[in-house]
C-alpha cells in the first residue's frame, strides 16, 4: 500500500515539475514578447514626436513666409495705387 501511494506522489512530482517548467517558459515567452512590444511603441513614440517637431517647424516655417507675403503684396499693391 505504501509503494502505490510512493509511485502516485512520484508521479504528481513529475507532472508538476513539468507543469512548472511549461508556466516558466510561457512566462519567459511573455516577458520576451511584452519587452519587444515595449521597444516597438517606445520606437513609434519617437517617430511620431520627431513627425510633430517637423510639422511644427513646417507650419512656422509657412506662417513666416506667409506674413512676408503679405508684406509684399501690402508694399507692391500700395506702391502700384499711387
Amino acid at each position: 500500500m505504501q509503494y502505490n501511494k510512493l509511485r502516485k506522489y512520484r508521479s504528481q512530482a513529475i507532472t508538476l515539475e513539468s507543469e512548472l517548467r511549461d508556466s516558466k517558459q510561457q512566462a519567459t515567452s511573455a516577458k520576451s514578447k511584452y519587452a519587444e512590444w515595449n521597444t516597438e511603441l517606445q520606437q513609434r513614440l519617437k517617430e511620431l514626436r520627431e513627425e510633430k517637431k517637423t510639422w511644427i517647424s513646417e507650419a512656422a516655417t509657412l506662417r513666416s513666409a506667409e506674413k512676408e507675403a503679405k508684406v509684399l503684396h501690402f508694399y507692391t499693391s500700395s506702391h502700384v495705387s499711387t
